[in-house]
């Protein structure tokens, strides 16, 4: 297991993922956006570039046998015009991870999406995204989290990297309009089920809203009857002490 962050690592677990269905609850890659197939094709092609280059094999470069000299490698394939949503539907591990130095989980939440989408908007919304991961942690309440001025109240978590314009006015309530939006009448359950009845992307839309509410929320309130027919999830379960451990060292 890797640790720490290592956004090489995250790019060849998601090529052994999209060649070999690695960690898919099918064996197999599914619903793959063309943004991450985009990407993983340039990376693809640069790893025989720098394999050859470098006079190494490919299995070296996917086991890490060769980490010395990866630190030459342009990890930055993301695309510059991608404009889905697949960056926030896999952000919640970064900041749960780094959530005790909030200015780290803010600026990897960023990084982890730019690999693979450099658009600036997205990069930004993970960012926002990850902080409100963190603050869930800590245990700020729901007004504080969609409070306009969060943003400004947590403004040192970012940086010298302020937000783009057009994701600071949303951060700023611009979403409060007709159809922009719907609560979550105080359960996770509830949230999940109005997020899939929406319709379009109802995956996502779900990955996305359940991210940030079950860490608001907690284990103990998502619903039983969907827990127990999650798949792997005594591995899942494992992998979440592996990182309240990490936290607490």
């Amino acid at each position: 297991m890797r640790c720490g962050f290592d956004p090489y690592d995250q790019l060849v677990r998601y090529k052994c993922w999209h060649k070999n269905g690695y960690m898919s609850s099918t064996g197999k890659c599914f619903a793959i956006g063309s943004s991450t197939r985009q990407c993983l094709n340039v990376f693809e092609q640069r790893q025989r570039d720098f394999a050859q280059g470098n006079k190494i094999s490919l299995e070296d470069l996917d086991s890490f046998n060769k980490l010395e000299i990866l630190n030459s490698f342009d990890i930055n394939c993301g695309i510059n015009d991608a404009t889905d949503n697949e960056g926030l539907m896999r952000r919640a591990s970064v900041p749960l991870l780094f959530h005790q130095d909030p200015k780290k989980a803010v600026e990897y939440s960023g990084r982890s999406a730019k690999i693979i989408h450099a658009n600036q908007n997205i990069y930004d919304a993970c960012r926002y995204y990850g902080a409100l991961i963190v603050a869930a942690i800590q245990g700020m309440a729901k007004t504080e989290l969609l409070d306009p001025d969060f943003y400004k109240k947590q403004e040192d978590w970012f940086g010298s990297e302020l937000l783009q314009e057009n994701v600071r006015k949303i951060t700023e309530g611009s979403y409060k309009r007709k159809n922009g939006y719907q609560d979550d009448e105080n359960t996770f359950e509830e949230g999940v089920l109005a997020a899939v009845n929406r319709g379009d992307n109802t995956d996502t839309r779900a990955a996305i809203y359940g991210q940030l509410s079950s860490t608001y929320y907690g284990y103990k309130e998502l619903p039983s009857r969907w827990v127990e027919h999650v798949y792997a999830v005594k591995f899942i379960t494992c992998m979440d002490k592996w990182i309240a451990y990490q936290n607490s060292n």
